[in-house]
């Protein structure tokens, strides 16, 4: 895993939790799984990843990403 992918994800991770308590772990890996095929955030996370538009897209992607996890 490279540190643009992992810093998304805690974050994005992070902003969920803040809301309520994740309790299904499938969702979760159906999710990241899906965020690793989004052909964007694959783009933002492996090419100029300290850019703040390519940060910014990241972090919402994976927000999203996780925001509907029960």
């Amino acid at each position: 895993m490279n540190a643009a992918v992992c810093d998304s994800v805690m974050v994005g991770l992070a902003r969920r939790l803040k809301i309520r308590e994740v309790k299904s772990l499938e969702q979760f890996v159906a999710a990241y799984d899906a965020l690793l095929k989004d052909s964007t955030y694959l783009s933002v996370t492996k090419t100029s990843t300290a850019d703040e538009t390519n940060v910014r897209i990241r972090l919402e992607k994976a927000t999203k990403a996780f925001a509907g996890l029960d």
